[in-house]
């Protein structure tokens, strides 16, 4: 599995080189087997780490992922889709 820092890192380029691309939407999904679903999950994760264990512990990544995603998009005319 991809470490935590170093896919947050990874994500946050890739939001800011989306928005240099000029693209309109960036989906962060979390279902279906992807990056996040596999911190999500805890039979994944393992509980030996920061991403691991408890429910909040296992929801950090996302919520690291979306509030860096956010921030290398704030200055742009993006917004939020909740």
């Amino acid at each position: 599995m991809v470490s935590g820092l170093h896919a947050l890192e990874r994500l946050q380029e890739g939001s800011r080189r989306a928005v240099e691309a000029g693209f309109d939407v960036i989906e962060l999904h979390a279902a279906h087997g992807y990056i996040f679903s596999q911190f999500y999950l805890p039979s994944k994760t393992g509980g030996i780490d920061r991403y691991g264990g408890c429910l909040e512990n296992r929801q950090r990544f996302l919520m690291e992922v979306y509030r860096d995603v956010y921030s290398e998009v704030a200055g742009s005319a993006w917004s939020l889709a909740g």
